[in-house]
């Protein structure tokens, strides 16, 4: 018995599909949040300048709410912020590194050095105001 059933009583539902906009126009790879663990994470904070990583886990409905508007700022953002996602059940070394205790949570990284975070979810126009504010763009 898994332990989401244990407490909730219930079986996990399955994550839903991503939602693409425009289906046929597709979406630059480096405008798509990019999944990361271990290594990945020194390097991609070495490559970009200005990086938000998604810090989340599959079973984390906030975090399942969160998904499209981390992809939505991916693509606005894109060459200017880098956005990553870390699973925390595969990588839970990276949630200790950060001292992450609580999900979603979105650690923003600017020439590699960790100078924000926000716990919970937010609202597209916040994120986005969040975003500008914090890489002044």
């Amino acid at each position: 018995m898994s332990l989401f059933r244990r407490i909730f009583g219930k079986e996990e539902e399955p994550a839903p599909a991503p939602v693409e906009e425009d289906e046929a126009k597709p979406v630059p790879r480096s405008a798509r949040p990019r999944s990361l663990s271990g290594l990945d994470v020194k390097d991609f904070l070495r490559q970009h300048p200005n990086v938000v990583l998604d810090m989340w886990a599959p079973w984390c409905r906030p975090c399942r709410a969160l998904a499209p508007i981390v992809e939505h700022a991916a693509q606005q953002f894109a060459g200017d912020v880098a956005f990553g996602k870390v699973n925390i059940d595969r990588d839970p070394s990276l949630a200790q590194r950060w001292e992450v205790q609580s999900i979603p949570t979105l650690l923003f990284f600017h020439e590699g050095e960790l100078v924000k975070r926000q716990v919970g979810i937010l609202p597209p126009d916040a994120f986005e105001k969040k975003i500008r504010r914090t890489f002044g763009l």
